[in-house]
């Protein structure tokens, strides 16, 4: 009975990147360009002796940004982000601090407002401090707090746990997510590509 913690944002802005660093393993596969991640991906992690559920989910991405060919599964992605946001007590809203504050990044912020929830605003990719003047752009979200961090080096991480932390503990779970048990047997879904790995897990779980 752990608060949930969901990691939302735009595409390629270090999400699985930062969802490694806080559960402290590789978990999420990253890349350097955007929709490595499609589905949500939970671990649980705590700060400050506070435990909660992570969740790593895929780009926001709304209107122009879905890919015409690839329309259905977008939208099926999309879908799960949905899911995370509406599962979620907490949300870890990321932006990239080198590009500065995009339409895409205020898009993803309308439906942080709409889902009415506790989040925490993290700045990611900030190694240096030559990019000070982006993260003052940052503040044209009209956001009151941002925390400055580069998931890759963990820099600024701490202080951004501490501010999640904060918000976890004010939860009262009502969600009942187990991810660890030492007597369950573990089945791995495997196969070549296209063969319906995913659409059996989906069968399985009764869920996509």
């Amino acid at each position: 009975m752990l608060p949930v913690v969901a990691i939302i944002g735009r595409p390629n802005v270090g999400k699985s990147t930062l969802f490694n660093r806080i559960i402290g393993k590789q978990q999420a596969v990253t890349a350097d360009f955007a929709g490595t991640t499609r589905d949500r991906l939970y671990s649980e992690a705590s700060w400050n002796n506070i435990s909660f559920i992570l969740v790593d989910t895929a780009g926001i991405e709304v209107g122009n940004e879905i890919t015409p060919s690839y329309k259905h599964l977008d939208e099926d992605v999309q879908e799960q982000v949905l899911l995370a946001i509406a599962e979620a007590d907490v949300l870890l809203f990321v932006v990239d601090v080198t590009t500065g504050p995009t339409d895409q990044d205020m898009r993803a912020l309308k439906i942080i407002h709409k889902a009415k929830k506790p989040f925490v605003v993290a700045a990611n990719k900030h190694d240096s401090d030559r990019y000070l003047a982006n993260l003052s752009e940052m503040y044209k979200l009209g956001i009151d707090s941002i925390v400055p961090v580069a998931a890759l080096t963990g820099r600024g991480t701490g202080d951004l746990l501490d501010a999640v932390a904060i918000e976890a503990d004010k939860i009262e779970p009502t969600k009942d997510i187990q991810l660890e048990d030492d007597t369950a047997i573990r089945v791995a879904i495997a196969g070549r590509p296209n063969v319906g790995k995913s659409s059996l897990f989906n069968a399985l779980l009764g869920q996509k």
